[in-house]
């Protein structure tokens, strides 16, 4: 197995070559939520670790791009489940080409991608999962009222959610428990006292 480091970091900087470091402006790709906008494998691994990963989570990444959440989730934190939603068939090839450069043959089973939108009826039975104990999102702030009523219920379950770049403070029944500011990561979770 190569490291994850060093795939996605590959990874990267074929972006940086491309044109078009925006393809939110580029025609036919599905930007309803958010752009595609690769966090660095660091940044991934610290919330992870400020989301306290453990082998028993169940992890769902919404708008998953690349796959690099759910694949790091399996590979270096040794979750048992990680789960992406993407509308992009590319980039869901693209996350199914990496993580079988990272994540060992044997543990490639606790992986999925999906293809489609996390806000449709036809993945409700993923996105409303009762398993689930960490979901991330590296979504637009102006779409919060669209899945908002989905992370309340999760966030009142006990799982985890990651906000990658934009704070949740518009959902203001979700209790921010940690954050680093610089990197961009917001962790919110219930407190049981």
């Amino acid at each position: 197995m190569e490291s994850f480091e060093k795939v996605y970091n590959q990874s990267d900087d074929f972006h940086d070559d491309q044109e078009d470091m925006f393809p939110a402006y580029i025609d036919g790709v599905d930007t309803t939520c958010a752009p595609y906008c690769p966090s660095s494998a660091s940044r991934i691994f610290k919330a992870l670790r400020m989301a306290n990963a453990q082998p028993s989570d169940h992890v769902l990444d919404m708008g998953s791009g690349d796959g690099r959440v759910c694949a790091a989730a399996i590979s270096e934190f040794d979750v048992a489940r990680a789960v992406g939603v993407e509308t992009e068939q590319h980039l869901i090839e693209k996350s199914w080409q990496l993580a079988r450069r990272v994540i060992p043959q044997d543990k490639l089973d606790r992986l999925s991608f999906i293809q489609g939108d996390f806000l449709a009826n036809e993945l409700k039975s993923t996105i409303n999962d009762p398993r689930l104990t960490v979901i991330f999102l590296y979504l637009l702030p102006e779409f919060n009222h669209l899945y908002k009523d989905l992370l309340i219920e999760h966030f009142e379950r006990g799982t985890r959610i990651v906000s990658l770049t934009f704070d949740l403070k518009d959902i203001p029944e979700l209790t921010l428990q940690a954050r680093d500011e610089l990197e961009g990561i917001f962790i919110y979770q219930k407190s049981y006292q």
